[in-house]
Formats: C-alpha cells, sequence, structure tokens
C-alpha cells in the first residue's frame, strides 16, 4: 500500500494544549503550527488537551485544510466557557468551531459541554463547502445549535465495521457522536448539506426540531437515539432526505415529519407516546415498515396533503386515531394494529386510501375502519371486534372491502354505509342495521356478502 505518510516521510506530532503544555489555546497551537511551515503533505498532528482544559475561545477557520490534525482530549469532557463563546461569526450565530469557505476543521475527538446554555451559542459549524469529522463519542452537549452544516457543507463521523454483517453488527456497542440536550435543533442541514451520523445520541432537544435537513439537504441518523424532543424529534423539509432506520424518537411531541416533497426512511423505528408518532405532509414520503407509533394522543401515522406513508407490519395501538390518511393521500399498512383507538383504527379521508389487509382494529372508542368522503380502504381479513361505533364503515361516496372481515361485538352495527358508499363484505362476521337491504342498492349505498 502507498500511503502519503510512508511516501513523504510525514512527521508524527503530538502537542499539549492547557496548563502545563506546549501552549493555552487550540487557536495559538494551530497559528504557531502553520507559521511554522507544517502542511498535511509534512505533518500529522494530535491537538492533545490536557486535564483541566476549558475552552474558553472560537476556533475559527477559512480557506485551509487542516484534517491532518486531530484534537483530542485527556478528560472524557472538556467544559467549553459560553461566556468566552462571544463572537458572532455566521449571520447570527456564535460557534465555538467553525469551518467555512472551502475549510475542513481538524477532526474532532472530543466531547465538550457549555457549562451554561446561552442563545446562538453553537457547537460545531461548517458553512460554504466545508467539512468537519468527528470521532465516536465526540460532540457538543447543551450547546444552543450542536451541529450545523450550511451551504453545500459536510459533517460526518466515521465508524468502523458499520457497514459489515448487517444491521450494524461490525460496529459493536460502539455509539457515535453526541449532542444532547440542545436548545435549539441538535443538527441542522441547509442548501444541500450533509451530516451523515449514525448512532447519535441527540436526546432532550428542545427547540422546533431536533434534527433538522431543509433545502435539498440529507442527513443520516441510522441508528440514533433522537428521543424527549420539547417539539419534533426529525423533520425533512423543502426536497430533503433523511435516513432514520432504526431511530427511537419515542415520547417526542412529533416524531417524524415530512413535508414539502421530502423524504424520511424511518423503518422499524419507534416513535411511541408522542403527540404524533408519523406525519407526511405536502406530497412528501416516510418509509415506516414495522415501525411502533403506540401511545400516541393525536395520531400514530398520519399522511395528508397528497403524501404517503409505506407502515407494514408496523403498530398504532392505544392512539386517538391509529393510521390516518387525509387529502388524497395514500397510506399502506398491511398486517398492523390500530387496536383500542379513542376514536377510529384506520381513517381514510378527502379522496385518500388506505391498504390495510389483515390488520387490527379492534376495541375501537368509535369505528374500526372509516372510509369516508369518496375515500377507499382495503380491509380483507381484518379484524374490528367490540368497537362501540361500527366495525367497518363506508361514507359518503366511500368504499370498503371487508372482505373475510371480523366485526363481532360491535357497538351498533358490525358494518354499515352511508350516503352512497359501498361495502364489500364477503365471508365477513359482523351484524347489520338494516339486514334485510343486504345486497340491495339504498340512497345509503350497499353491502355486498
Amino acid at each position: 500500500m502507498i500511503h502519503l505518510t510512508s511516501a513523504l516521510q510525514i512527521e508524527q506530532q503530538i502537542i499539549d494544549i492547557g496548563d502545563g503544555g506546549e501552549y493555552e489555546s487550540i487557536t495559538e497551537a494551530i497559528g504557531e503550527l502553520i507559521t511554522s511551515g507544517a502542511t498535511r503533505s509534512n505533518s500529522s498532528v494530535t491537538l492533545n488537551l490536557l486535564k483541566g482544559f476549558v475552552l474558553k475561545e472560537q476556533i475559527h477557520i477559512e480557506n485551509l485544510n487542516l484534517d491532518w490534525m486531530t484534537i483530542v482530549s485527556e478528560d472524557s469532557i472538556v467544559p467549553i466557557q459560553a461566556s468566552a463563546i462571544s463572537e458572532t461569526l455566521i449571520e447570527s450565530r456564535r460557534p465555538a468551531f467553525l469551518g467555512r469557505n472551502q475549510a475542513t476543521l481538524p477532526t474532532i475527538g472530543v466531547l465538550f459541554e457549555y457549562d451554561t446554555q446561552t442563545a446562538r451559542c453553537d457547537g460545531i459549524t461548517v458553512a460554504f463547502g466545508s467539512k468537519v469529522r468527528l470521532l465516536p463519542g465526540a460532540g457538543v452537549n447543551y450547546a444552543d445549535r450542536g451541529l450545523g452544516a450550511y451551504y453545500h457543507s459536510e459533517a460526518f463521523c466515521y465508524m468502523e465495521g458499520l457497514t459489515e454483517g448487517g444491521g450494524g453488527i461490525g460496529a459493536g456497542d460502539v455509539t457515535g457522536v453526541s449532542f444532547r440536550y440542545c436548545s435549539n435543533r441538535a443538527f441542522m442541514a441547509s442548501f444541500g448539506s450533509k451530516i451523515n451520523c449514525a448512532r447519535s445520541i441527540l436526546d432532550y432537544c428542545s427547540g422546533d426540531n431536533a434534527v433538522y435537513a431543509i433545502w435539498g439537504s440529507f442527513c443520516d441518523i441510522y441508528q440514533s437515539n433522537v428521543s424527549h424532543a420539547t417539539n419534533t424529534a426529525v423533520h425533512s423539509r423543502d426536497g430533503s432526505k433523511v435516513n432514520a432506520r432504526e431511530t427511537n424518537v419515542s415520547h417526542s411531541n412529533r416524531g417524524f415529519h415530512a413535508s414539502t416533497g421530502s423524504t424520511i426512511n424511518a423503518s422499524t423505528s419507534s416513535a411511541k407516546n408522542c403527540t404524533i408518532g408519523y406525519h407526511a405532509t405536502g406530497a412528501s414520503t416516510i418509509n415506516a415498515q414495522e415501525s411502533d407509533a403506540s401511545g400516541a394522543s393525536w395520531e400514530g401515522f398520519f399522511a395528508e396533503k397528497g403524501s404517503i406513508i409505506n407502515a407494514d407490519r408496523s403498530l398504532a395501538n392505544d392512539c386517538r386515531e391509529g393510521f390516518s390518511a387525509r387529502f388524497n393521500s395514500i397510506i399502506n399498512a398491511d398486517t398492523s394494529s390500530a387496536q383500542r383507538a379513542r376514536n377510529h383504527g384506520f381513517l381514510a379521508n378527502e379522496t385518500s386510501s388506505i391498504q390495510a389487509r389483515n390488520c387490527v382494529a379492534n376495541q375501537a372508542m368509535i369505528n374500526g375502519f372509516l372510509a369516508t368522503r369518496s375515500s377507499t380502504i382495503n380491509a380483507r381479513g381484518s379484524n374490528a371486534r367490540s368497537c362501540n361505533g361500527n366495525g367497518f364503515r363506508a361514507e359518503e361516496g366511500s368504499s370498503l372491502n371487508a372482505n373475510s372481515g371480523d366485526a363481532t361485538g360491535s357497538g351498533n352495527e358490525g358494518l354499515d354505509v352511508f350516503r352512497g358508499s359501498f361495502i364489500s363484505a364477503q365471508n365477513s362476521i359482523g351484524s347489520l342495521r338494516l339486514p334485510e337491504r343486504l345486497n340491495q342498492l339504498t340512497r345509503e349505498g350497499a353491502i355486498f356478502r
């Protein structure tokens, strides 16, 4: 193997920073190295923060590639003195680390933590075509905004073995970066930027979004913890994409939100005990197969305004509404469960459709399956037992396939139609409001059995 270090005889250096070290600050050490003629073609430098080091400076790099420097620490957590992070460096923000104008920051292998949470005092920012690499376990807790990548910039954490063996088992139990308790977004990628940080710890974030990809950007937060967000845990907006497979956003106000033509891959994820678990709006798509939105105080899975949610083999038990498609939207939820809904287990409204074969919507407070206002539900082989209203109901020009369904014990009627709707109920079980009109067309519609 030909490697730059061996080919050019690059000098390896370890430089101690802090009390008793060679330099008092990171900025001083970097400046002296560059002045002395050190470059990536002749040097590889480790900047070692000594025990007791406190970050009291803003590291601001422009037009320089410093990927040949790595910052490490002897302490497990290095404090940041918030009062020293005082200079506005980009727009209204005051980041502790900033790379801009095609800069590459030193690789960061330290977990920092603000001593006081202060508005606009951020952690790490790259902008205008800049980059930063973080090592597993690094990050900035208690920042206002944790990690920001703006204007075609990139931040990433490489985790050896993550792609080996499937399910990330090649990386063992290694965790990624940490940006916990941020007050205004843990991650933000904007204007075509990328954040690739699997297994991140981003919980207890306040502000509008914990993870925010906007304006054609991308975030990869595979197997991350974004739980307990005060508002939205993961938001992909304006043509952006987020990979959040196997990610936990439980106990957040809203778990996953894809809006205005965006996409989220949240398969095998958890959004339990949120207000809304999975929300796709404005011609957006969420892939959430084998996911769990149980305990939502509003909707477990909610697609509206021309959006799509793919949620086969998913759970939305004990929600107000388990699966809700509105305004020309689609939900695919075969072999899913929405039991004990406080309203409806499965609701298709305003020219929407739900694919819900072999599903369970037992014990709904109102209806197990409701198709209304020119909507369609395919609930073939599904159960809607012991609902307070109807097990299967179609209203206002809608259609519902309840073939081989079971609405035993539902309070009013097992199956009912209203205002010109249709239910196909071959081999189904459940009572009818007007059994003598079975297979007859009336102004309410028809039930065919």
